[in-house]
């Protein structure tokens, strides 16, 4: 925003501006200097999941499908006309991690179809309907832990959204009373009426004859295949609770 910056923006007498990935809103100054705009590469079905986080909020949000949208830059937050969208189908098992890569190719080749049409004219952006439109935020790590209230579906899809950032973790207490934080780093639905309070373990029989952690939620179960203690590396849920037990 600094006039330096602007005017060397200026002096480069750019045809257009692209940006990916860019959380910030571009000042006015800067959007009046190229011809053919700035567009914005957005990792979303805009106007569903404005802001800086949709990857994120895609999986977290349960949804079936997510896509890439191509938008010229206005002075709001990812509220300019649409010029073209892509979709793409998100699978069961889909992390924040395997989405970002599918979108991120997703997103350059619908950019370099795009680009020609766009100088030549032959696209109509199209306005985005506010009314359909939902903002996402940063995430805290905070927003990682897990509490009773939870249900199973909303933990599942926590862990895999959060994975690395902001994490999953629950509170804990050791022998001594000292708090402890667990990582839940993977997990699987396990269908159930729960039989303890939410938030306990306890454990279920395999078909290879090995044992299972299970968390108990306010509506059902998960299976947790891996977790972290704090201080320790990553192990079975097994292993986890045979310790956390003694």
């Amino acid at each position: 925003r600094d006039p330096e910056t602007i005017g060397r923006i200026r002096t480069w007498a750019p045809d257009i501006i692209i940006v990916a990935a860019y959380g910030k809103i571009i000042p006015q100054e800067i959007i009046d200097v190229p011809p053919h705009g700035i567009l914005n590469v957005h990792t979303s079905l805009l106007p569903r999941h404005r802001g800086a986080s949709p990857i994120q909020y895609a999986v977290l949000s349960g949804d079936q499908e997510a896509g890439a949208t191509i938008m010229r830059i206005d002075a709001g937050l990812d509220t300019g006309p649409i010029v073209s969208q892509r979709f793409i189908a998100i699978a069961q098992d889909e992390t924040t991690e395997t989405l970002m890569r599918k979108l991120a190719v997703l997103g350059a080749d619908l950019l370099v179809e795009t680009l020609p049409q766009w100088f030549e004219g032959t696209i109509t952006p199209r306005p985005q309907k506010s009314a359909d439109a939902t903002l996402t935020k940063i995430f805290k790590k905070k927003d990682g832990e897990v509490s009773v209230e939870h249900t199973t579906e909303q933990i599942e899809r926590m862990i895999r959204a959060f994975t690395p950032w902001p994490g999953v973790f629950m509170t804990l207490h050791d022998k001594k009373g000292k708090q402890k934080i667990l990582k839940l780093i993977s997990a699987r639905i396990m269908p159930c009426i729960p039989t303890l309070p939410p938030l306990s373990f306890s454990l279920i029989d395999t078909p290879n004859g090995k044992k299972d952690l299970l968390l108990h939620t306010k509506n059902s179960c998960l299976i947790l295949d891996s977790v972290q203690p704090e201080g320790k590396k990553p192990m079975t849920g097994h292993a986890f609770y045979v310790g956390y037990k003694k």
